[in-house]
């Protein structure tokens, strides 16, 4: 039998990549081209310096240095001791942060990241995965917002819960169709005005009268539909707003929300960026080609010129941010969702255009679940790019994420080391996985986590290579452990992880077990593979049900307190129910696959918050009774050798 050895070219290009069965799948030389075209294409010209040097340290650590160096702290801050002020050791007490190195002889200077070692994690404790979205309250219109994520989040709390973890928040295009996956957003730092509660902006009851009655009941009429109609929620949304703005732009409640988020470039430039899609009703690959790079004279013309659209969209952020803040500190913790990526039109494509291959899209390789592969439809940083602006856009990106929030998990977290990438109008099979600088990635992520009080978790479900693994119980980064997966007892499982029946991309437990799942598979035209089904039932029954739970015909409410009685005693250190599977609902929000077949990321849960009560999650909270004895205990963080992890909250 003849040894395949993965190689990895000075491009970072792997020359294959071994599927789920072993089987080894070679890159085509035309693929590798490409990509290496798109590289070498990226770092022409200007780009031909490579950036900084950087150094990785932890605290605590004495290093010899090759010659005399200054430190400058992040906050500009110039450090020396009496030992090291020969400039020859590097000093030892540094904090965590991004720092600089200046040789004092006049070198360059050296990108010095202080990173910790590990994290801690809290005691045991239990939460709920919620597709807000989907979460309705009776005051919704038409599907769930931050106000809702309030009453959540105070709901888990007094139940016992210590987290609400969320899909992501990100913005869409401004545009009058709206996409409806949280995966594949216009950016991943600033939230949709989907999420907002209009009801509870400022004044707005004072300017709008009985025209917001007459929006509030048309936006609840939207609640009688089992699916979420986006567009209609946001021409509604969208419609309130401007009538707010019309009257209250200049109005000192509006001027405090506004001023300080005026000087935040991320923020203006995002703001700039919806009044140019506004304007156009497109992403940026379809503007006039004088506003294609946010630094262009254009660009800051048409700010200067459009200053009055521009202040609104930094207030919809404004607006957007306070009522984040007040769902944060509602109840149980909120745990953010970094996607992967982001679209190739959208906000952050616009703004990290120089760092991106723009032909090339994210995606996987088939596997057991998906055959044919996956494309994502999302752009990829370069990592040549992406280290050579020291990681600047990556830490940007965290550090957006973990505000209003006590824990971050990274999907696919995979991708900090490899992505699939395939050229933007090829199949699927003909792909390569370009390697990044996984560890510096994930040092960085668990670096600004630790800063702020946050913990740090990651989503390693289907093929992971050890690598990521290691990286991951090396510094203590939760996995999942999925009770579909699995086949070891829950009890069985490490502290370290996350436990779980299913996922927002596998079948709700009714679902699979009452066989409505395969049915809207074959209705979708997915090819349904009785055996694989069979297997998923085998593996719940080892990890989280009792032996024949499914073949004697449990009812579903004994099955679903069997199974989540069985994951309060996981050995995970937390355990998320899902609110599908409280409200009995036999359809998954995502169907991997699919795209118009199945309506992905639209389906609304049927019970409303309010009736949260009436369903199975009395019945899960009790069987998670002795999961946590303090519901508040997510936020209760222990001092590590890495340095402090205080609660912000």
């Amino acid at each position: 039998m003849k040894t395949v050895t993965l190689d990895i070219d000075q491009w970072r290009i792997s020359d294959g990549w071994f599927d789920v069965s072993g089987t080894w799948n070679p890159v085509s030389d035309q693929v590798r081209a490409l990509l290496r075209a798109t590289i070498d294409d990226k770092l022409q010209a200007e780009d031909q310096d490579p950036g900084p040097p950087i150094w990785f340290v932890h605290p605590g650590e004495r290093h010899p240095l090759w010659n005399a160096c200054d430190v400058r702290l992040e906050d500009g801050t110039d450090v020396s001791d009496d030992e090291t002020d020969s400039g020859a050791v590097l000093p030892a007490d540094l904090p965590l942060g991004v720092h600089d190195l200046i040789p004092r002889d006049g070198g360059p200077i050296t990108k010095l990241f202080v990173t910790p070692t590990a994290q801690a994690l809290p005691g045991k404790c239990w939460g709920w995965t919620v597709q807000l979205y989907s979460t309705r309250s009776r005051s919704s219109w038409g599907q769930g917002d931050l106000y809702d994520l309030a009453t959540l989040a105070k709901w888990a709390n007094t139940n016992g819960a210590s987290v609400i973890s969320h899909n992501p928040l990100g913005d869409t295009l401004p545009l009058s169709t709206q996409e409806p996956s949280p995966y594949f957003t216009s950016t991943r730092k600033f939230a949709s005005l989907l999420y907002l509660n209009v009801e509870a902006i400022p004044r707005a009851r004072e300017i709008l009268g009985s025209r917001l009655d007459e929006l509030s009941n048309a936006g609840r009429a939207l609640n009688g539909s089992p699916l979420i109609d986006r567009d209609a929620i946001y021409e509604l949304k969208l419609t309130a707003l401007r009538q707010v703005w019309a009257v209250a732009a200049n109005s000192a409640e509006t001027r405090e929300i506004i001023g300080p988020l005026g000087t935040d470039p991320e923020l203006v430039d995002h703001a700039t960026f919806n009044a140019l899609a506004h304007r156009f009703e497109a992403g940026w690959d379809r503007w006039d080609r004088i506003y294609s790079h946010p630094r262009s004279r254009s660009v800051s013309s048409y700010r200067e010129s459009h200053q009055d659209e521009v202040d609104f969209w930094i207030w919809v952020q404004g607006l957007l941010a306070l009522q984040h803040s007040r769902a944060a500190t509602a109840g149980a913790g909120l745990m953010n969702d970094l996607p992967v990526g982001f679209s190739q039109n959208g906000s952050d494509s616009w703004v990290d255009q120089d760092c991106l291959a723009l032909d090339w899209r994210i995606g996987a390789p088939g596997d057991e679940f998906n055959p044919d592969g996956q494309n994502w439809g999302i752009v990829p940083y370069l990592p040549q790019k992406l280290r050579a602006r020291a990681y600047e856009p990556w830490i940007r990106t965290l550090r957006r994420l973990m505000r209003n929030t006590s824990a971050l998990r990274i999907d696919h977290i995979m991708g900090l080391f490899r992505l699939f990438l395939i050229p933007e109008h090829d199949e699927v099979t003909g792909g390569a996985y370009l390697y990044q600088y996984g560890t510096e990635l994930i040092d960085i992520a668990l670096m600004e986590a630790v800063r702020a009080g946050v913990t740090l978790a990651g989503e390693d479900l289907g093929t992971v290579e050890s690598e990521v693994r290691y990286a991951m119980d090396e510094r203590r980064i939760p996995g999942y452990r999925v009770g579909w997966f699995e086949d070891s007892r829950a009890a069985d499982w490490p502290y370290a992880s996350i436990g779980s029946i299913s996922t927002h991309d596998l079948p709700t437990l009714t679902g699979l077990v009452n066989g409505s799942d395969a049915h809207q598979r074959e209705a979708a035209g997915i090819t349904v593979d009785p055996d694989d089904d069979q297997r998923m039932r085998s593996n719940l029954e080892r990890s989280v049900l009792p032996a024949g739970a499914v073949a004697n015909e449990m009812s579903t409410g004994d099955l679903i307190s069997s199974a989540y009685r069985c994951l309060a005693d996981s050995g995970s250190f937390a355990v998320f129910a899902s609110l599908e599977d409280a409200c009995m609902s036999d359809e998954r929000p995502n169907m991997p696959g699919t795209v118009d077949e199945h309506p992905n990321w639209r389906i609304a849960l049927p019970s409303t918050i309010e009736d949260l009560n009436s369903t199975a999650a009395p019945m899960i909270t009790e069987a998670m009774t002795d999961r946590a004895a303090d519901p508040a205990i997510w936020n209760v963080v222990e001092s590590t050798e890495s340095g402090s992890m205080d609660s912000r909250h």
